[in-house]
């Protein structure tokens, strides 16, 4: 995550970590080379769970568990036309509906990526809040298969151009 601080402050907030937790952990962070977020966890501080509602939270926005959700066929062709971004963006597209994708991502701050998303794909986007690795699960499962088709980023855009024409 490439800026902690507002997560941190509002788990201070919502689940009594103190301000001589964070600053330790920040110490043990930089010695690790692991993000505070992590040392937390692993110190047993705050659960993954606990971290992945207040990303929510701070957004307004929901969690959703990924496992076990099969993404629609007709979502799939978002997935050919935005595959390298999505990897990027660690997002995964998980519903369409007139005007509206619906998108899972594990870091709900990064409101400049959603709206490069919102213009390359020429609707509305409902984001949703789910767990780093559900998300490059994934992924790996639905793009290992865009790979192996060979499609060039010319042609999955023109199948998003179909899909939302």
């Amino acid at each position: 995550m490439k800026n902690e601080d507002w997560l941190l402050e509002a788990l201070v907030d919502f689940y009594h970590i103190t301000e001589s937790d964070v600053t330790l952990t920040r110490a043990e962070a930089a010695a690790t080379d692991k993000s505070v977020i992590e040392v937390l966890i692993k110190s047993g501080k705050v659960t993954d769970a606990q971290v992945l509602q207040v990303k929510a939270a701070q957004f307004g926005m929901e969690v959703v568990d990924l496992r076990g959700i099969e993404i629609p066929r007709d979502v799939i062709a978002i997935h050919r036309a935005i595959g390298e971004l999505a990897w990027a963006m660690r997002i995964i597209p998980l519903k369409k509906e007139p005007g509206l994708v619906t998108i899972a991502t594990d870091d709900p701050s990064d409101t400049a990526a959603f709206d490069d998303l919102y213009f390359l794909l020429g609707c509305d986007i409902r984001i949703m809040v789910a767990p780093q690795n559900d998300i490059d699960e994934a992924l790996k499962k639905y793009y290992s298969a865009d790979e192996a088709a060979g499609k060039s980023h010319k042609e999955r855009m023109k199948e998003i151009d179909a899909e939302f024409s």
